[in-house]
């Protein structure tokens, strides 16, 4: 068994390999002629870069190459009038930069030398259906300018929605997103061309310092260590088998407070369960939450919407065989 999953973990890096190879061998090929650059700045130059992967011996070269910028310089690049592939170019900007470039499979990411990825590039088996839909849908065109985290996700999530294909009867996408003051206060300028939801999602979290995890019916931008995406519900009893079967259509909560989340699951419980009792949701008296709830999330269980709702609020969630309580971590 053990030998079996060193095999996948072995293949899946050498298919990563390959696909780092071929847009490294892409960059190569692309010879752009009597370029100059006089004391440009990184952001600048990055759009260069992007512009000039758009041609190839004057012709447009389809698709075009992504470059994902997640560091800063106050260096500039100087070049005299030469003809010079992409990729020479590349490795000569990062080194007056004193940047590296790291290829992934979709995009070349310029980084500060020392960088270590919250979020590597892996090829490892999908693990929920959440990660599975992530890595199929492509959309076409992905571009902000100092955009907050907040910002971008509440774009990006339904706008891909809206672009699904219901023919495939896929799961809807589901992102949670619990940030923090230095995350919120970072602003994020990306520009990506027929790239998968999930490597859009992968570079939020490396742009903003959050780590992203996959659970069954959703996606996680969190903290570091943080524990929301592995909040578990203590004592699983009937209550919580009940509420796994009941799917709330689209829940939309924009720094709500508990009161209010109990309010609406309660209610909306009600009128989806067959039998209308719903789930029953103890909050203990002088129970504050720590923080207020933001979910926008669709077809998913009364269970994991209260999970999730507790862990953005700081709180912990209890099932038993009566129903759900909240209470202080």
């Amino acid at each position: 068994m053990r030998m079996l999953l060193l095999i996948g973990l072995l293949s899946a890096q050498l298919l990563i390999a390959q696909e780092s190879e071929n847009l490294e061998k892409r960059l190569s090929g692309i010879c752009v002629e009597r370029t100059s650059f006089h004391e440009i700045n990184l952001e600048l130059f990055v759009e260069e870069l992007r512009h000039l992967s758009a041609s190839k011996n004057g012709q447009e070269a389809k698709p075009r190459i992504n470059f994902v910028l997640i560091a800063d310089s106050q260096e500039t690049f100087s070049m005299p009038e030469r003809d010079i592939s992409l990729l020479e170019l590349l490795q000569l900007a990062c080194r007056s930069f004193k940047l590296k470039a790291v290829f992934d499979p979709h995009a070349v990411v310029i980084v500060p030398a020392d960088h270590r990825f919250i979020n590597p590039a892996t090829n490892e088996p999908t693990k929920s259906d959440q990660e599975a839909i992530s890595k199929r849908r492509i959309k076409p065109t992905i571009q902000f300018q100092d955009a907050t985290i907040e910002e971008a996700c509440e774009y990006l999530v339904p706008s891909v929605r809206a672009a699904c294909d219901p023919s495939q009867d896929l799961p809807p996408l589901n992102l949670v997103l619990k940030s923090t003051p230095s995350a919120s206060a970072r602003h994020l300028s990306i520009y990506l061309h027929d790239i998968p939801i999930h490597e859009t999602l992968r570079y939020f979290g490396e742009l903003s310092g959050l780590k992203l995890q996959y659970q069954a019916e959703g996606a996680v931008l969190s903290p570091v260590g943080d524990d929301l995406g592995k909040t578990e519900i203590r004592d699983s009893g009937a209550a919580k088998l009940r509420a796994d079967q009941i799917l709330l259509p689209k829940v939309e909560f924009m720094d709500v407070t508990l009161a209010d989340v109990v309010t609406f699951v309660q209610t909306k419980s009600a009128e989806i369960d067959p039998s209308k009792k719903g789930v029953r949701i103890t909050v203990p008296t002088g129970l504050v939450e720590k923080a207020p709830c933001t979910l926008s999330l669709r077809r998913m269980s009364v269970s994991e919407v209260l999970r999730y709702a507790a862990g953005l609020m700081e709180l912990k969630l209890i099932a038993d065989d009566q129903g759900f309580i909240f209470a202080a971590k």
